[in-house]
């Protein structure tokens, strides 16, 4: 809008017509989302997606045409920037899975902002200690806010190559003995049998792992994941996923046979 048109309409607004309040918004809609785009990465660990930004900016635009004095100099969309960066900005403070208070939440942004470049000049991510150098942020209190900025996954959450399968059923057990068989699959010939339950991959691998070989249970045949990996072509994390999800799938057809 031009600057007399938009004098014209927030005299109209000030009188009562809600059709030129409309018009106000719409007008300035891409000003909200051009502010909210500069803040879509800062939705990481948080709950909001990019329209949960727009739609929070969309409420300080409201407020800012409000609260806007007719007799100000300045052009309504400056005005309104203050509102819907801080709108958009409380919305991600408050959102957050684990929420800081501001001052850690202005120092995350600060060192989320040295990051991208630091990153784009050297190609590598920066240390605790280029932090604590170039930004003068105590280290404790780096470790501190990198500890809560942690993305956190719920244990519904679920994954899985063959099934969807919660989180929470292959999140290591401490106290699991991993080679105590007849405790996870209530008896070592069960294990045997599962062979047309299984992917032929995940079935070998169980095997290899614990050491089963021409059926017998117990043999001197066992193998790291690092050996079983480098068998497959895969890391020894991923082995050990595939082998934990292949227990959990046995252990959930164990119990319905049951």
């Amino acid at each position: 809008l031009l600057y007399d048109e938009e004098r014209t309409l927030l005299l109209r607004y000030k009188n009562g017509d809600k059709e030129a309040f409309n018009i106000l918004i719409n007008s300035n809609l891409r000003l909200v989302v051009n502010v909210a785009s500069r803040y879509k990465q800062k939705c990481f660990n948080t709950s909001l997606d990019f329209m949960d930004l727009i739609q929070e900016g969309n409420i300080g635009l409201q407020l800012a045409i409000e609260k806007y004095d007719i007799n100000k100099t300045c052009k309504l969309s400056t005005y309104a920037y203050y509102w819907i960066r801080l709108y958009i900005c409380m919305s991600l403070i408050n959102s957050r899975n684990v929420k800081l208070p501001v001052y850690k939440a202005n120092y995350l942004d600060a060192m989320e902002r040295y990051k991208y470049e630091f990153m784009s000049k050297y190609g590598r991510e920066p240390q605790v200690c280029d932090y604590e150098n170039d930004l003068n942020i105590p280290r404790n209190l780096i470790e501190s806010i990198r500890f809560e900025n942690y993305k956190l996954v719920s244990l519904d959450h679920t994954i899985g190559e063959f099934d969807q399968i919660p989180f929470s059923d292959i999140v290591m057990d401490t106290n699991f003995d991993f080679y105590d068989i007849d405790n996870y699959l209530d008896g070592k010939e069960i294990l045997l049998h599962m062979k047309d339950y299984l992917p032929s991959r995940t079935y070998n691998i169980i095997l290899m792992k614990l050491g089963i070989k021409d059926g017998k249970y117990g043999s001197d045949s066992e193998m790291s994941y690092k050996l079983i990996g480098d068998k497959y072509g895969l890391s020894k994390e991923r082995i050990s996923k595939i082998a934990r999800e292949g227990f959990t799938r046995i252990r959930r057809i164990n119990i319905k046979k049951k």
